[in-house]
């Protein structure tokens, strides 16, 4: 069987090849990072403004008709309660919801009011289910 024998000089050109690949990966990560937060944007909400909730066509309870492709993505506006954590607000939901009205920063949007914006909460039903039905006016 044979071994390998590492000399001394062998063992420090390893050591200094490994801490150039350690170095070159810190500047690749360092470049992501800052890539990566020019595209992220700190979310604050207020008590009293408004703002939509992100819904998934597919997963979520509050799933709006039955063709994921063409159901709506946002579902709102709703007012925002309280700052519950750095990350949760309470909404004010209608009664007919019965969805928890605890909701991370993640699934929110703010909501730019327009005056002619009117929503009719009687056109949107909840299945037992948990499912909206929207009716058309």
């Amino acid at each position: 069987m044979d071994r390998l024998v590492l000399r001394p000089e062998l063992l420090k050109e390893m050591e200094l090849i490994v801490k150039q690949v350690q170095g070159n990966l810190k500047i690749v990560q360092d470049r992501q990072k800052i890539q990566a937060d020019l595209k992220r944007t700190p979310k604050e909400f207020q008590v009293g403004e408004h703002v939509f909730i992100k819904v998934r066509p597919k997963k979520s309870s509050m799933r709006l008709g039955s063709c994921a492709k063409l159901a709506p993505r946002y579902c709102g506006p709703f007012e925002i309660l309280s700052r519950i954590r750095q990350v949760a607000y309470q909404l004010a939901l209608p009664p007919n919801l019965r969805v928890h009205n605890v909701f991370h920063i993640s699934v929110l949007k703010k909501y730019v009011h327009d005056a002619t914006h009117v929503i009719n909460w009687n056109d949107v039903q909840v299945e037992p289910e948990g499912y909206f039905l929207v009716e058309p006016n």
